[in-house]
Formats: C-alpha cells, structure tokens, sequence
C-alpha cells in the first residue's frame, strides 16, 4: 500500500464511509478507488484535489509531505479530551518530540489498535456473534 492510498483509507474509515460513498463524493468508479487505497493506481492530480477536499486535508497531508492533519472546528474543543485529559497531554508533549517517522509510526499503530478492534466487531456482527474456539 502506498502512502497515499493509506492514508486516503484511513481518512474514509474515520469518517465511517464506505468506498462506495466516498467514490460518489469524488466522482469515481468504486474499483478506482480500491485499486487506489491498495496501492495498485496512482492518484492524477485533479483526484488528490478532490480527496484533500472531501476529507479537509491539505493535498500535502495527503502525498506525505506533512504529517499535520488540521484539527476540524469540533475536534479543538477541550471537551473532545474532558474523559481523558492525560491522553491529550501525551500527545500533545510527544508531538514537539518525535521524529515525523516516529509519528507515522505512531498513527500507524493507534489506527491498527482500534482500526481492528472495530473490523472484527463488525466482521463479528455480520456472522452472527463471537465465533472464537471454546477453551
């Protein structure tokens, strides 16, 4: 997967939605947008101008040229942080710290924490409940 096409999936899911909405948000073929988010298209300019603006991410957020997703109006709020103020304050300590590799690697590993915690649930769901071995 490229950097792009990661990031661009991450953004969707975030925004719980599916390939097919986003695909209609742009204007492209649902199979365009998979072969995107795996990697196996590349992104021509006018698409990464319509990613950066379904999503509000700069066009360099999306190519990897930063790594600043600007916060929208509702995530500033002290509020979003009220349940769990250390988290914030790690966060946000970390940040004046790591490298720009070591916060995408940190991304990477939060977003496969919950990411997956929340496909199987759904995986889960689907099939009609937990289907794990008996001990």
């Amino acid at each position: 997967m490229t950097l792009i096409g990661y990031r661009i999936k991450s953004l969707r899911e975030q925004n719980n939605w599916s390939q097919l909405t986003l695909s209609k948000k742009i204007g492209i073929n649902n199979s365009v947008l998979s072969r995107i988010e795996a990697g196996k298209r590349s992104v021509e300019d006018d698409l990464i101008t319509k990613f950066a603006k379904a999503f509000d991410v700069s066009s360099d957020y999306l190519l990897g040229h930063t790594d600043a997703i600007p916060l929208k109006e509702s995530a500033t709020k002290k509020d979003d942080f009220e349940d769990w103020p250390e988290a914030y304050n790690v966060l946000r300590r970390a940040n004046k710290k790591l490298t720009t590799k070591e916060k995408q690697k940190m991304l990477r590993l939060i977003e496969d924490l919950f990411l997956d915690d929340e496909e199987e649930e759904q995986t889960n769901g689907k099939n009609g409940g937990d289907h794990s071995e008996p001990h």
